[in-house]
């Protein structure tokens, strides 16, 4: 379907205003970031942004999104050859780390508050992080690649996972904010030895 001028033009507004509030939480940080804030850079009135976004937790949700893309992109270039198998898992883990050094920002925003009004345990239950490795798990389960431990569950296995990932990603961002060779050898041999643990 041919796009009339005026979707065009829609386009380009909305991309503008996306443009001005990447800006923003990358320079100032996501607590500076408002729909003032965002006028102000976008060379738009408040009014005008909320032709094409409702608000901003509508704002930050695109861009969030965009962070999940991006993501994706590190991860297939990790284990793009390696599916179904605890290397895959490893590596998946892995292209966080890639993904944090490259986009600190987005990694902050994608672990921020969002929207979801559920919130609490069952919004993580239901993050698309913690459900893409939930499933690589129960792969790994039924090919009887790794056992599940008496007690636990495929959540319980993907919680730790994905708990430890996130927690690393949060300790370089927030903690060192320096690009460590002996930081990153430090979270495979701890994702390795987790995922050794349980195919002994």
């Amino acid at each position: 379907m041919v796009e009339t001028p005026a979707e065009r033009r829609y386009a380009r507004n909305k991309e503008t205003i996306l443009a001005a509030a990447r800006e923003i939480f990358r320079e100032e940080g996501l607590d500076k970031f408002s729909m003032r804030s965002l006028a102000d850079k976008a060379d738009y009135s408040a009014s005008a942004i909320y032709k094409y976004f409702n608000n901003k937790q509508e704002i930050l949700e695109a861009l969030r999104a965009e962070g999940w893309q991006l993501l994706g992109q590190f991860a297939a270039k990790r284990n793009a050859t390696m599916s179904d198998s605890i290397e895959a898992v490893i590596q998946s883990g892995l292209a966080w780390f890639d993904f944090v050094r490259v986009y600190p920002d987005y990694f902050k925003l994608m672990v921020s508050e969002s929207s979801d009004e559920r919130g609490g345990f069952e919004a993580m239950m239901s993050h698309p992080g913690f459900l893409g490795l939930a499933a690589n798990i129960q792969k790994l389960i039924d090919n009887q690649l790794i056992r599940l431990i008496p007690g636990t569950t495929v959540q319980m296995l993907a919680f730790n996972f994905f708990a430890s990932i996130e927690g690393y990603c949060s300790l370089q961002t927030n903690l060192f904010k320096v690009d460590s060779p002996e930081f990153e050898a430090f979270l495979e041999q701890s994702l390795r030895q987790y995922m050794a643990y349980l195919t002994s």
